[in-house]
């Protein structure tokens, strides 16, 4: 992501922007498209001002021209301010730089940071395209500056001079070893074939007792097999008795025994709940206190275990006694006069009702209507009820007893046929099962080596198994025999991987190539004198870069030795950079760089190519992709290329494509292009997609 706000001023109004469009800003490549003096090189030296400060510039490998530009920024531009943000796709790198009252702050992921900071993690490189030879100078000092790298490289070569010099002596002391090596493997060779014949002698010897120990131990497996499946068998009826009392999940039955306790339970439960109010309402202080107490113990039994013979035979006294109290109560048996009356009133009413339009009175009630009379007696009906209703509550209490009782003799039925478990029953059922599982697991070992026997034991004819049988061996001597037959066997493997890790390791021994054709002490000696010398040379080569002045190279007249051995160097150097030049329609693979002579030699061509002879662009793209591919120490690049409009289009979508691969593969975190177009009224920021 990238964006920029700038306060611009020069002689004139400020000009005040703000870049690129938000909608296009999640991007980290752009080209920037306008006419000439719109601001678009101007944009490119805010940033590189912003990330390496005015003195940073300085020593910087950017052109005089750009660096003069980049400094009137500060120096001859009325007011200047600005501030950038450019952040990398995964989010790990934030970069920020403003410049404000003169004074340049910058941030990495949200920390100030010093420019040197900026430079040591970050590598700006600000061109415009041109011939690379023209660059030359300033990629010298680029070099330069990574000396340290060049250095290393002496250093190893050193490494490896000495490293030489000691391939001699290794290879003597290998070809010394490889004899002693070949020895030892002659004597490990005759070792093993002893003790294999000695092997096969025993294991002759060794057929026939093997094959009648396997009978007699088959048979006895069997004979074991048998016993501990009949013990299986007997346990497992003990088990299955044990569990008809409930132990262990208890069986089918027992389940079906308890699961009818629970409903008898659940129904006795809803039944005394739904009762309590009805009944206490004509039970003394203390009778409604022990009401509650049995409601209680009720509520409080889910299971067999939570029941005994004694509260059971205290609920049906309770009840029993409750039930005895309403039924003796005077009104519950004796016919009420107040029945007899209801019955003429209601009696009465009915004949009544068919008269109720007549608007005579009733001879004999004092002059009332038939509505009137019909009212009078609804009224004596309703005070005759109070006694009616009481005598009505009496009995239906009792039938609430009476149901209680039942379920009370129901719950009492089932709860003899729940078995009783006691500890003792617990403990054996654990005892059994532990049982069970150690002949399980002795039945399952049994099992497996009878397996492991079974066709060897099946392959052996009748006749031959009689015979077999009467071979008399002890346990003793049979293991004692097959010790001594594995003892000589690990003795075997061992000598055998001995014998292969000899082998492998003479195999080696015999690859090793003489570090020289010929081995005379004569040879020896001119060896070590060229090693020295090249010492010797490596030391002057170090002094030589050292001490390098690159105002005295000049590719004009004649070039002096350290300017020559310096150019041949680079030659090469910046092949690999470059790896392909772009030349006649094609990519030519790039074999060296030849500065003095002006010309790339590349593969598949008899002739050089003089940088003169390739086209408009090629050229220029050269030069940038040297700089775009080289590494600078792993840091992360920061791309200016400015006018890259004097390249084809061609040109400029190959430069794009390395951008686009460093840009993806995390080398480059930012590029920024221009590009004049005199179409484009305004400065425009055009998002290069990665694919």
């Amino acid at each position: 992501m990238f964006k920029i706000n700038y306060t611009y001023q020069k002689g004139g109004p400020e000009y005040n922007c703000q870049y690129p469009d938000p909608k296009i800003c999640d991007h980290n490549i752009f080209v920037i498209k306008g006419k000439n003096d719109r601001g678009k090189s101007t944009i490119m030296q805010m940033i590189a001002l912003g990330l390496l400060g005015s003195s940073g510039i300085e020593s910087e490998d950017i052109d005089n021209e750009i660096k003069r530009k980049i400094l009137r920024l500060l120096k001859s531009v009325d007011k200047c301010e600005f501030k950038f943000i450019i952040t990398e796709k995964d989010d790990k790198t934030k970069l920020e730089a403003q410049l404000k009252n003169g004074e340049i702050t910058t941030k990495l992921n949200n920390e100030k940071v010093g420019l040197d900071r900026i430079k040591d993690e970050f590598k700006i490189i600000f061109d415009i395209p041109t011939e690379p030879i023209k660059k030359l100078n300033s990629t010298l000092k680029s070099i330069i500056n990574n000396l340290y790298e060049y250095e290393i490289y002496v250093k190893n070569y050193k490494i490896s001079v000495e490293k030489a010099l000691s391939r001699i002596e290794e290879y003597t002391k290998k070809k010394h070893r490889l004899k002693e090596e070949t020895a030892e493997l002659k004597s490990l060779k005759k070792s093993f074939e002893e003790y294999t014949q000695y092997l096969n002698g025993i294991k002759e010897k060794f057929k026939d007792i093997e094959k009648a120990n396997l009978i007699k131990k088959y048979r006895k497996y069997n004979a074991k097999l048998e016993i501990l499946l009949e013990d299986k068998e007997k346990i497992n009826k003990k088990i299955k008795k044990l569990r008809s009392k409930g132990l262990g999940g208890g069986t089918p039955k027992y389940n079906q025994i308890i699961e009818d306790f629970r409903i008898v339970m659940t129904r006795l439960r809803f039944l005394v709940n739904t009762s309590l109010s009805k009944l206490a309402i004509s039970l003394s202080e203390e009778e409604k206190k022990e009401l509650n107490r049995i409601n209680e113990e009720i509520n409080s039994v889910f299971s067999s275990n939570d029941l005994n013979d004694e509260n059971l035979n205290k609920w049906w006294n309770f009840y029993s006694k409750i039930e005895e109290s309403f039924r003796s109560d005077p009104t519950f048996e004796k016919k009420l006069p107040e029945e007899d009356q209801i019955l003429l009133i209601e009696r009465l009413i009915d004949i009544l009702k068919d008269f109720i339009g007549i608007k005579g009175t009733i001879p004999g009630t004092n002059g009332k209507t038939v509505r009137e009379f019909i009212d009078e007696l609804q009224s004596t009906k309703e005070k005759l009820y109070p006694r009616i209703r009481k005598k009505s509550d009496l009995k239906e209490k009792r039938e609430l007893c009476k149901e209680i009782l039942i379920k009370l003799s129901e719950l009492s039925e089932i709860y003899k046929k729940v078995p009783k478990i006691s500890s003792s029953d617990v403990q054996e059922l654990n005892m059994w099962r532990k049982q069970i599982e150690e002949i399980k697991k002795e039945i399952k070992r049994i099992n497996k080596e009878m397996n492991k026997r079974e066709l060897e034991y099946q392959s052996i004819p009748p006749p031959e198994k009689s015979r077999l049988s009467q071979i008399k061996v002890s346990d003793e001597e049979y293991q004692k025999t097959k010790d001594e037959i594995s003892k000589i066997e690990e003795k075997i493997e061992n000598l055998r991987i001995k014998i292969e890790s000899k082998q492998k390791l003479i195999e080696k021994l015999k690859n090793i190539k003489k570090p020289y054709p010929s081995w005379d002490e004569g040879r020896l000696l001119m060896f070590n004198r060229i090693c020295s010398m090249l010492l010797r040379k490596i030391n002057s080569w170090e002094e030589s870069i050292r001490s390098l002045d690159l105002k005295k190279i000049s590719f004009e007249g004649e070039l002096n030795t350290e300017s020559k051995e310096l150019y041949e160097a680079l030659a090469y150097y910046f092949a690999d950079i470059l790896k392909v030049v772009y030349f006649e329609q094609r990519g030519w693979s790039v074999k060296k760089v030849d500065f003095i002579n002006r010309c790339f030699v590349v593969e598949d061509r008899e002739r050089p190519i003089d940088f003169v002879d390739i086209g408009t662009g090629h050229n220029e793209l050269n030069s940038l992709l040297a700089k775009l591919k080289q590494d600078y120490g792993g840091k992360k690049k920061i791309v200016l290329f400015d006018e890259i409009g004097i390249m084809d289009k061609e040109n400029v979508n190959k430069l794009l494509n390395e951008i686009k691969k460093q840009v993806k593969n995390g080398k480059i975190l930012f590029a920024l292009l221009t590009q004049v177009d005199n179409n484009v009224e305004n400065v425009v920021f055009e998002p290069v997609v990665c694919d």
